[in-house]
């Protein structure tokens, strides 16, 4: 056994339990779409214009002095049969609350699964190019993911989630450069 003076070996506990503080901190910190606007635009809502058992279609927006503006546009499919253990989260969240906000309340980890990076044209979406402001011939970035829930151990798939970005908040190369 190799014989290392006290004062060395509490440094050595401190460095580690600061290491995986960062490493615990990291995991349960990670900035949630919410966050991101409301760190960039000082503000945060989300309105949902259309849900049912299957699909949720929500604006996550910020306030401006002139109204909301359309940050995020996403479309949400649920994973279903539905998991009984996320009931709960799942009811608030077809009330109209922030999908990551709840969940990570509720002491999930989420866990998001790139599947497709692109683009679209917000004429795509009638209402999109109004809710935005910005001109129909506008390209979006898009982000299409997979969003699972995992605590204790369980992993439950919750949702395929299609999300689509004012060119004031995320360009592609800014979405492609993000940890995910």
């Amino acid at each position: 056994m190799i014989y290392m003076p006290f004062c060395c070996q509490f440094r050595h506990l401190i460095v580690i339990c600061a290491l995986a503080l960062v490493c615990a901190c990291a995991s349960q910190t990670e900035f949630l779409n919410s966050d991101r606007i409301e760190r960039r635009f000082g503000s945060y809502g989300v309105e949902v214009l259309w849900a049912d058992d299957a699909q949720r279609i929500s604006n996550l927006y910020s306030n401006e002095a002139d109204g909301r503006i359309c940050r995020t546009f996403a479309v949400v499919r649920f994973e279903l049969p539905l998991d009984t253990r996320i009931e709960v989260e799942h009811s608030q969240v077809v009330a109209g609350a922030s999908i990551g906000q709840v969940f990570r309340g509720a002491g999930w980890r989420i866990d998001k699964t790139s599947l497709e990076f692109g683009t679209a044209r917000a004429a795509d979406f009638p209402d999109l190019p109004m809710m935005m402001r910005i001109q129909p011939t506008t390209v979006l970035a898009t982000y299409e993911y997979r969003f699972d829930v995992i605590r204790d151990g369980l992993r439950i798939p919750y949702a395929t989630i299609t999300e689509f970005y004012h060119p004031d908040y995320l360009s592609l190369t800014e979405l492609q450069a993000m940890p995910h």
